[in-house]
């Protein structure tokens, strides 16, 4: 989300910074992005704890943060930042966010006292205290671009929907809801867990409307706005849109639906390729999309498919343009 704001800013000025990855004893290099003359950056939070900084043996939700994120926000601030735009999405995190408001001066007290090391998901059922006096000062604006409208809590949640996704069992994800409900009790913001977006990105929204009032925006329809989509789709003969894996979820905020919609007001043709796609989503035809497939041609391990992506995505996307332009051939003049 953070490179499509950068393209299309006039002036970008890229800083790397070493901050805490999604394990608590693990450094990675995250990104920000000053736009423009600098007052506004923006950065992914998957740069610092994202799903492919571990590999499949580590991925635990319980014992991953977002503390390396808040570093990220706050030395954007510091570099004189005044509005922050965070891409919630890719995560492998599901500590509500409470990693990043740490780093970000929002102090913990924890069962056995105050939280020294940063916050893991495993650590939300042992809070005891959340302090938001201790915030980092500033007046900067922070905007989270979140990619999913789910809540926080509750089986639409972020732990029951996405943390197995993250390597959670059956078990931890009941631990892990049951952490996040403790930490909205703790922290007294019932009516803030309920709003869309919150459980995106492991709830990190949530923890960062906590420590520094951050606002919440579907991202897809923000970059839309951005990049001028509207205007694009004026007179396209067609639209691709696509994602890793077409499904159920997909209808909730993330960028094929968002596309979507803007191509049924422009009546354009919508077609969606992706890793994969689940049976039985007949209805995202009723809301703009005109077809979707795989862009595997047949059986595949996804460590056999993931190397060979851009190959597989211009095999299918040449199918899909051979239809199309076969269908258009076949009708009247007056109907091309």
């Amino acid at each position: 989300t953070a490179e499509v704001l950068a393209a299309a800013a006039e002036r970008v000025r890229v800083v790397d910074v070493e901050v805490t990855g999604p394990l608590p004893d693990m450094r990675v290099q995250g990104r920000i992005y000053f736009l423009g003359d600098g007052s506004t950056a923006a950065l992914d939070m998957a740069s610092a704890a994202g799903f492919s900084l571990l590999p499949d043996s580590n991925r635990d939700p319980t014992r991953t943060t977002t503390y390396g994120v808040g570093e990220l926000i706050r030395h954007a601030i510091e570099q004189g930042a005044r509005r922050v735009f965070v891409g919630l999405g890719g995560s492998v995190t599901c500590d509500g966010g409470i990693g990043a408001a740490q780093a970000m001066g929002t102090s913990i007290e924890l069962d056995d006292g105050p939280a020294r090391a940063p916050i893991t998901g495993a650590d939300l059922s042992r809070l005891r205290k959340i302090n938001l006096s201790g915030k980092a000062p500033s007046d900067a604006e922070v905007i989270c671009l979140h990619d999913v409208d789910n809540s926080l809590l509750g089986r639409r949640g972020t732990a029951h929907v996405f943390a197995p996704q993250k390597g959670a069992s059956p078990r931890q994800v009941q631990m892990l809801d049951g952490g996040l409900r403790h930490l909205v009790e703790v922290a007294e913001a019932s009516l803030a867990a309920e709003s869309p977006g919150m459980g995106a990105a492991g709830g990190l929204g949530f923890g960062l409307h906590l420590a520094v009032g951050a606002k919440l925006r579907p991202g897809s329809d923000s970059v839309a706005e951005t990049i001028g989509l509207d205007e694009k789709l004026r007179g396209a003969d067609l639209c691709f849109t696509g994602e890793g894996r077409f499904d159920a979820t997909s209808l909730g905020g993330k960028v094929t639906s968002a596309v979507a919609r803007r191509c049924n007001t422009a009546h354009v043709p919508c077609f969606v390729l992706a890793g994969s796609v689940e049976t039985g989503l007949s209805i995202v035809h009723d809301q703009g999309v005109t077809s979707f497939q795989s862009i595997l041609p047949g059986p595949m391990s996804i460590n056999d498919a993931l190397p060979r992506t851009h190959v597989l995505l211009s095999w299918a996307a040449e199918q899909v343009m051979r239809i199309f332009f076969a269908g258009r051939s076949i009708l009247p003049e007056e109907a091309r």
